[in-house]
């Protein structure tokens, strides 16, 4: 659906890494918006994955960017 691209890797004066959802589908972007945040599940070869992650909508907060949190 997306990939992730990592930004800011060694600043810890703003809160560490930040990682930004890239290259949304429409459908995807669309719903984000619409829900504000979304939990983050991985599909492995071993099996799905809940990571206690949020994929939280550009349209929440100061940040502007689609991203996990």
């Amino acid at each position: 659906m997306a990939w992730i691209e990592q930004t800011k890797k060694g600043s810890g004066k703003s809160g560490g890494p930040q990682y930004y959802l890239q290259d949304l589908q429409k459908h995807v972007r669309e719903g984000l918006r619409a829900r504000e945040r979304y939990p983050v599940t991985l599909w492995t070869p071993y099996g799905v994955v809940a990571t206690g992650l949020q994929a939280v909508s550009s349209s929440v907060g100061r940040v502007g960017h689609d991203r996990v949190q």
